[in-house]
């Protein structure tokens, strides 16, 4: 699989990940937009499109808050 496709599907997944733990698609962007601690203060998307390990981690991140860690 392309890494494009990979992106394109994680986004998918985490972004119904955003919404149940945010609730609206307003609020689904900000969090792609804005800075994150998380990330050392880079955007959510940035990392996501960062390679491997950083679309890894965005997906990491919001399974652990979705699921309590277990995805």
């Amino acid at each position: 699989m392309k890494e494009e496709d990979k992106i394109k599907l994680t986004k998918i997944d985490c972004d119904k990940m955003l919404m149940a733990l945010i609730g609206s698609k307003e609020m689904v962007e900000q969090w792609w937009q804005g800075p994150n601690f998380a990330f050392d203060m880079r955007r959510p998307i940035d990392v996501l499109y960062s390679g491997d390990e950083g679309r890894q981690s965005v997906f990491s991140y919001l399974s652990e808050h979705c699921y309590g860690g277990y995805h």
